[in-house]
């Protein structure tokens, strides 16, 4: 497999129609919210339908080429596990543009809603959206970094209509109105849970592992080294060991024969094992494991 490429194959055009599809979805969605009519909502609900079809369509195809191929190389498999991740959170999201056209019905007055910033949402679940293809295909962290961050950006427009929802819900006017807004921003805001399992899943895909977005960006932070020449992702990385502590070992790798041990968990523990390699290196230099870089973030 190229290693600056990563192939689709066969799955390509699934793929590439699931992700096209869903950001349609979207972008009716808004234009219903806007002007809402009878056939807009009923084209929503129909390709519903077609997504679900790609869907089970990718499902099938991942399982197959696993299944089928017993010795396929791991970068092959950790694509097929990933592109399934992500069709099934594109899924959700398919899903949940459904669900906010189908809350239209219970307006009294639309008004209510053209108070609060809806447009935001869809403007960040679009902008992840685009970005979805090419950060798989290229193997670009930094675009699938980039979705990861849209959960974040959307928890907050969601904190913010929340809170002023929260304020007019006091006044005691237009509650089934409001409630109904907030319904759909709870929509909304769940879109930015699948769009972070989509970036999770692209990094996974990237380097092999299964690693939460703090886990990332602690590996990153560690492979920043002057002695370490490349991006983290040129590496791959093999779990040797997870406690249940939390702490995680994994091998780190790549083709130019750098190898390195990445360890994450809690800081106390780990600044000790660190006080003591360094003070074993002073006693018996070159023999004790090297640490090359070590950062703290919070407790870890």
């Amino acid at each position: 497999m190229n290693n600056k490429m990563l192939s689709l194959d066969d799955l390509n055009e699934n793929f590439r129609f699931i992700v096209l599809e869903v950001t349609k979805q979207l972008e009716e969605t808004l234009k219903v919210l806007e002007h809402p009519n009878d056939k807009s909502i009923e084209s929503i609900r129909t390709r519903d339908d077609y997504i679900d079809n790609l869907k089970s369509t990718i499902e099938n195809k991942c399982f197959s080429r696993i299944l089928n191929n017993p010795d396929a190389d791991k970068k092959v498999v950790s694509l097929m596990r990933a592109v399934n991740i992500i069709s099934n959170n594109l899924e959700k999201i398919g899903d949940y543009a459904v669900n906010i056209v189908g809350q239209m019905q219970y307006f009294s007055d639309l008004v209510i809603l053209q108070e609060y910033n809806y447009k935001a949402f869809f403007e960040e679940i679009l902008k992840a959206l685009t970005s979805i293809v090419d950060a798989l295909t290229k193997r670009d962290t930094s675009m699938a970094l980039g979705i990861c961050k849209s959960e974040i950006e959307l928890d907050k427009l969601y904190d913010s209509n929340f809170k002023n929802i929260l304020k007019a819900l006091s006044e005691g006017k237009d509650i089934g109105n409001l409630i109904t807004t907030l319904f759909i921003f709870q929509y909304l805001e769940r879109a930015g849970d699948a769009l972070l399992n989509i970036g999770e899943a692209i990094i996974f895909a990237i380097i092999g592992e299964k690693l939460k977005i703090h886990q990332y960006h602690a590996l990153e932070e560690t492979l920043n080294s002057p002695e370490i020449d490349t991006s983290l992702s040129d590496f791959e990385m093999d779990s040797i060991w997870e406690g249940r502590s939390g702490c995680r070992i994994g091998r780190i790798y790549n083709d130019n024969s750098q190898e390195v041990i990445f360890k994450e968990g809690n800081i106390d523990k780990l600044l000790k094992e660190k006080e003591n390699l360094e003070t074993w290196n002073n006693l018996l230099p070159g023999l004790p494991p090297r640490v090359i870089n070590f950062q703290k973030n919070g407790q870890k």
